[in-house]
C-alpha cells in the first residue's frame, strides 16, 4: 500500500500536462448576443493536480466540466468558457491561464471578432478656461448593416450648449454620420458634461452612448 502511495506522489511530480485539442480559438459574436460560450477538451498526459483558474478579466467564467482538482493520466475532460460579450465594445484576445501545484502555467486564447456598429470620434472634447468658447463637433458613425436611430440627448451641465444635426449624411460606402455640436457658454471655470446620447437599438451596448465635454 505505501509503494502505491510513494509511486502515485512521484508520479504527481514529475512533468505533466493537459493537452488540448486547440489552446486557441477564434469565435465571430453576434454584436446582439450578450453571452459567447465555449468548450476547451483535453486529454491528460501524466498525472498532475489543478491549483487555480485565472480568467483575467471579469467578462469572462472558466470551468472544468468535473469539479476535481488531480488529474490522472489518459483521463478527458473539457474547460467551459462563458464570455459576456455585452461588456466587450469591439474584437479583442481573451486569456485564461490555468496553474499547477507542480508543472508550468498553461494559456487558452480566445480571438473575439465583434461587429462595431457604432463609433464617436472623438469621445471627448476640451477647452481651455479664459478662451473664447467654441463649437467643437462630434462625429457618430453608423455602420451600414445596422438602421438604428440617436432618439434623444441628454446631459449632466447645461452650461454647455449642442446641436445635432436633425439627419444623419450618408457616405459612399453607406456609413450614416451624425455631427453632435457642443459649444460652453462661458469659459470662466473648470466644468464637466456628460452627454448620454439614447438610441432606439435592441442590441445593449449601443443603448446609450456616453460622449464628453470638459473645460480645464
Amino acid at each position: 500500500m505505501m509503494g502505491k502511495l510513494l509511486f502515485f506522489l512521484f508520479a504527481l511530480s514529475s512533468y505533466a500536462e493537459f493537452v488540448f485539442e486547440k489552446t486557441v480559438q477564434s469565435v465571430f459574436v453576434d454584436p446582439g448576443k450578450e453571452e459567447a460560450l465555449l468548450s476547451f477538451p483535453f486529454t491528460i498526459s501524466g498525472n498532475t493536480e489543478l491549483t487555480k483558474i485565472d480568467e483575467h478579466c471579469s467578462c469572462a467564467t472558466a470551468k472544468l466540466n468535473e469539479n476535481k482538482k488531480v488529474w490522472l493520466d489518459g483521463e478527458k475532460g473539457q474547460v467551459d468558457l462563458t464570455l459576456d460579450v455585452s461588456l466587450i465594445n469591439r474584437s479583442s484576445k481573451k486569456t485564461v491561464s490555468l496553474f499547477f501545484k507542480k508543472n508550468e502555467p498553461q494559456k487558452l486564447t480566445v480571438d473575439l471578432s465583434i461587429p462595431v456598429a457604432l463609433t464617436v470620434m472623438p469621445r471627448n472634447q476640451k477647452w481651455r478656461v479664459g478662451e473664447e468658447p467654441e463649437a467643437k463637433e462630434y462625429k457618430i458613425v453608423i455602420a451600414p448593416e445596422f438602421d438604428f436611430e440617436i432618439s434623444s440627448i441628454t446631459q449632466s451641465n447645461t452650461n454647455f450648449d449642442f446641436e445635432m444635426n436633425p439627419s444623419s449624411v450618408k457616405t459612399e460606402n453607406g456609413e450614416r454620420i451624425f455631427i453632435l455640436s457642443v459649444t460652453p457658454k462661458s469659459l470662466d471655470k473648470k466644468e464637466f458634461c456628460l452627454f448620454k446620447l439614447k438610441t432606439d437599438s435592441d442590441i445593449k451596448r449601443y443603448e446609450f452612448i456616453s460622449i464628453m465635454a470638459i473645460t480645464q
